[in-house]
């Protein structure tokens, strides 16, 4: 005979029943890989950092260069640096965020 909603002539529903393991059996996570998360993400989040500042920095010598209305050909440096930057950034970045989901 099914269960029907607040039927507990047995007890309350227990977790294994709704994920089928029993709650004993999940172990928590080691200290070891819980440090080893924690410096996987700082490590991500500085890179982050960088990445973003290097970023900016080519952008500002790139203005700056514009500006100053100097070499093209170091414009045009500038600007293949600054698209390389930014797709490392955001490599970097979804890195980081594919780690911190987990």
């Amino acid at each position: 005979m099914a269960r029907r909603c607040g039927d507990y002539r047995h007890g309350p529903p227990r977790p294994e029943h709704l994920y089928g393991e029993p709650s004993d059996a999940r172990s928590a996570p080691s200290h070891s890989s819980q440090g080893r998360t924690e410096l996987t993400e700082s490590l991500l989040h500085g890179a982050t950092f960088l990445a973003l500042a290097a970023v900016v920095i080519v952008l500002g010598l790139g203005i700056i260069n514009m500006v100053r209305g100097k070499s093209g050909n170091r414009s045009q440096m500038l600007m293949r640096w600054r698209v390389i930057l930014q797709f490392v950034a955001i490599v970097v970045m979804m890195t980081a965020l594919y780690f911190s989901s987990k």
